[in-house]
């Protein structure tokens, strides 16, 4: 007899969820009307059992749920999931036009789904103050002498450059630099390390991702390339011309 009673449980708890799993596909397909109608159709043909119309729209508002969790979880492991960090920072005063050029090198890694980059921006921050940055584009090839190193960056270098059309693949990683400026020299200001500077992209989903540099006092040991860049070391008497050179126009190198 016990086992006679099992077999009827099971197959008691078999129609309920073929009732429940019948009244969520309802619900998918018709909505409450059609759900309705369903609950009270498969009560009448099995009036033996104990299944209730309130226990069968709440098995299938249950299924309903999980449904939805699961889409969802699936939808955000589509999207986008840029980790965006500034590395180090090369700044030029510019006397002719007085402003101070930030070349800031930074990197997008996307553990996310693929996505552009759209509406970069960047904030230069000392103490309680902030001002906007003007972003720059480069026209030609730019030279930045560094000790005993020179760089050359060519817009297509630039970070917002090459993922502003193209999109960076989940589990792709991007490396560039960019170039923002602040009216005035801020000699000062950067050599006593007041300043931060904060700098905002957007993926294609308008999902704002900040990276903010704050500087360090340690000194760098030289200068750090990406693997793209053009650099070279240069001999001592062509850093000492170079930097003359460099003196006249741009005040102050770092």
């Amino acid at each position: 007899m016990l086992k006679i009673q099992r077999l009827k449980d099971a197959i008691d708890w078999v129609i309920r969820l073929q009732g429940a799993y019948a009244i969520f596909a309802a619900i998918v397909a018709g909505g409450a009307g059609t759900a309705v109608r369903a609950i009270l159709n498969y009560h009448t043909h099995l009036p033996a059992l104990w299944i209730t119309p309130i226990w069968l729209l709440s098995a299938a508002l249950v299924l309903l749920t999980l449904l939805f969790l699961a889409s969802g979880i699936w939808r955000n492991g589509e999207n986008p999931a840029f980790d965006f960090v500034i590395s180090t920072i090369i700044w030029i005063y510019n006397a002719e036009k007085d402003m101070t050029v930030f070349y800031i090198g930074a990197r997008i890694l996307n553990r996310g789904g693929p996505s552009i980059t759209l509406s970069w921006s960047a904030t230069y921050k000392l103490g309680p103050t902030s001002e906007p940055m003007k972003p720059f584009y480069l026209v030609g090839p730019t030279v930045l002498t560094i000790g005993e190193e020179r760089l050359t960056i060519e817009n297509d270098d630039l970070l917002n450059v090459k993922t502003s059309e193209k999109a960076i693949e989940r589990g792709g990683a991007v490396y560039g630099r960019l170039v923002f400026a602040v009216p005035g020299n801020r000699d000062a200001q950067i050599k006593s390390l007041q300043h931060q500077i904060e700098v905002c992209v957007h993926d294609y989903l308008s999902i704002p991702y900040t990276a903010i540099y704050v500087p360090s006092s340690v000194p760098s040991v030289g200068l750090i390339r990406h693997p793209h860049e053009k650099g070279e070391f240069i001999k001592k008497q062509e850093v000492e011309g170079e930097n003359a050179k460099l003196l006249t126009t741009s005040k102050e190198q770092t």
